[in-house]
């Protein structure tokens, strides 16, 4: 018997005794995959006073829906797949799919300068920064946010054509909300739209998400959570800087981010120019220290020690500070032994998602407080992905 059919009759082991009927809105249903995403998840809300999570998992083919709290501490509304949470920088894997789709489109060129499409930048830095670096945070120390002075989408054009280089560019990561935020902005504007429309319209639209928005209709507004800081204040994001939804302002439930999880895990349903974008995200193109850097995704090799992904991937050094990389001249594309992941937060949310695309397993999981620790995140997504694949190594 293959490793791979054994691993589907695991599966189906596992997860048959945990129908998608019992869990969808309730926190208490049984079964052995139940137990294993319980003893996960209700520790570290507890430890972070997490007043709500909402978790979802895609595997052999099913999804599966787990929902602990509340959405609300004010009229104790209880955290259902329909909630909807900003999901901050996971939202990077949005706009770069938009980017993906341009290129696919024949629109947009990973080798042109920004300011091609950018005309506002016309003269700047960006005339010599490609739209591969922007995407790949490689553009020469772009810092991790835009300064408090910008507040809008023309301050901040004027602050990136003053803006010059700290270091070479494709030399040394740098994490970065502008960087990520000029791919997004070259997309759209090499598809001749404004970008929070070519998010909500183009991508939301083109990939069929359900529950996903740059800005919530009023119809929506019941299933808002509200976010909380760390000292326990009500807080939400009201940002619209430079197309927020292509690099860190969407809000999703489980339910839409699933949607675009299960397309990134098998896009063949999807239209080719859909496929090719998904396709290109998932491509690695820096090599880092750490995994290799794919347009959004960060792309490690499955299995994958916990201690690479919490303590170096993971890390405030991978985050806060610049890294050295290489270009990758054989572009990979993410493979059956690959893990894809990304975090994000807001100034009250917190969320992480997982895909490994070979074993046809995803995992969402969106929180309602902003300080739950990136290496928690990862720690309960492994310890859910050892319940639920027999090849992830122990702690």
């Amino acid at each position: 018997m293959s490793r791979h059919h054994s691993l589907a009759i695991a599966l189906a082991t596992l997860l048959s005794a945990s129908p998608l009927s019992s869990i969808a809105n309730e926190p208490h249903a049984r079964g052995p995959l139940d137990a294993a995403v319980a003893a996960a998840i209700r520790p570290t809300m507890a430890q972070y006073r997490i007043p709500g999570m909402a978790v979802a998992i895609h595997a052999h083919g099913q999804r599966y829906y787990f929902n602990y709290g509340v959405a609300s501490k004010a009229d104790n509304q209880p955290v259902t797949a329909e909630t909807l949470f900003e999901i901050g920088s996971v939202s990077k894997l949005y706009g770069a799919t938009l980017a993906g789709y341009a290129i696919a489109s024949g629109k947009l060129s990973l080798d042109t300068p920004v300011s091609r499409n950018i005309p506002a930048l016309a003269g700047s830095a960006f005339d010599h920064i490609s739209v591969l670096q922007v995407g790949g945070y490689t553009s020469g120390g772009l810092p991790m946010q835009f300064p408090t002075a910008v507040t809008d989408d023309a301050s901040a054009l004027r602050w990136l054509q003053d803006w010059k280089p700290t270091l070479p560019s494709g030399r040394f990561r740098v994490y970065s909300n502008p960087s990520i935020a000029l791919l997004g902005f070259a997309a759209a504007g090499s598809l001749g739209e404004p970008c929070t429309q070519a998010i909500e319209h183009t991508l939301i639209s083109g990939l069929k998400l359900r529950q996903t928005w740059a800005n919530v209709p009023e119809s929506q507004r019941p299933n808002y959570a509200q976010g909380y800081r760390e000292d326990d204040t009500a807080t939400r994001s009201d940002s619209t800087l430079m197309c927020v939804g292509a690099w860190g302002g969407l809000r999703a439930s489980t339910t839409g981010l699933m949607d675009f999880l299960e397309a990134n895990l098998d896009p063949s349903n999807l239209p080719p120019t859909w496929q090719r974008a998904i396709e290109l995200t998932q491509t690695g193109r820096y090599r880092t220290p750490r995994y290799l850097q794919g347009l959004g995704w960060e792309i490690y090799p499955w299995p994958v020690t916990q201690a690479r992904m919490v303590e170096s991937g993971n890390s405030p050094t991978m985050s806060g500070q610049e890294n050295p990389v290489s270009l990758v001249e054989r572009p990979e594309i993410a493979n059956h032994d690959s893990l894809l992941n990304k975090t994000g937060s807001t100034s009250g949310f917190s969320s992480y998602v997982v895909a490994l695309p070979g074993r046809d397993i995803a995992i969402v999981m969106l929180a309602n407080k902003a300080n739950w620790p990136r290496k928690e995140r990862v720690k309960a997504a492994l310890a859910i992905l050892r319940a639920l694949d027999a090849t992830a190594p122990t702690p």
